[in-house]
């Protein structure tokens, strides 16, 4: 993935994205202008004939840290299309955006989706910890708490290299047990988020608790239970 195609991504997701989420949310709508902004960048519908399939990934990913349902967008050819899906979290996605993806990159899609907003909730964990003090020193400090932070990340890139690597193979067998795997990891992450920030994680005001419901859709959306429908 070229660096510029990466500035260009993490501009847009940081100065675009990022600042309506809240809004997206509450709406349950992804506003017409930041899909068109989407569209002038080259950012809607995209395939792995035009991107590789770990650029495409990492694309999703970064914008998944500002917004999943305007990540998914990436690989929705008929970008907002149908009513609003029936889901606790990707609010403003609708039923038909990704009608049209083929299942295997659906799901190698939603997995990236999950894993970078499971990031996006870690990294703020950790700022969290690191602001706050208790007994004389900042949490993150404490043994416990640093190692607990370590281990969810490692969690967070183990699960990453295993989607990069079941989507980069040519058999994708696994890419069911791989992507629901990666999804699941990421939800608990997001809980572990919400739980280390104590009372704060779980208020509306704060991304954590919208980032956890996202990820149980995410979730859902690869579970087993649901595959072929």
């Amino acid at each position: 993935m070229s660096d510029l195609l990466l500035d260009v991504v993490r501009s847009f997701s940081d100065r675009q994205v990022a600042p309506r989420s809240a809004d997206i949310d509450a709406a349950d709508a992804i506003p017409d202008d930041l899909v068109q902004a989407m569209r002038e960048l080259d950012l809607v519908g995209l395939t792995t004939a035009e991107l590789d399939v770990v650029p495409l990934l990492t694309v999703i990913e970064q914008l998944a840290r500002a917004c999943a349902s305007v990540a998914l967008l990436v690989v929705a050819p008929d970008g907002t299309v149908g009513q609003p899906r029936s889901t606790v979290g990707l609010r403003g996605l609708r039923t038909g955006a990704v009608a049209n993806t083929p299942d295997a990159l659906f799901r190698y899609a939603v997995a990236a989706a999950a894993i970078g907003s499971a990031q996006y909730a870690h990294d703020r964990t950790v700022l969290y910890l690191s602001s706050r003090r208790a007994f004389g020193r900042n949490l993150i400090e404490i043994p416990v708490l640093r190692e607990t932070t370590s281990t969810l990340h490692a969690c967070l890139t183990n699960a990453r290299r295993a989607v990069h690597a079941s989507a980069r193979a040519e058999d994708s067998s696994d890419v069911e047990a791989v992507t629901f795997e990666a999804a699941r990891v990421a939800a608990a992450v997001a809980y572990s988020a919400i739980e280390l920030h104590g009372g704060y994680g779980y208020m509306s005001e704060y991304p954590l608790e919208r980032i956890a419901r996202d990820c149980v859709s995410l979730r859902a959306l690869v579970s087993p239970r649901f595959a072929g429908t």
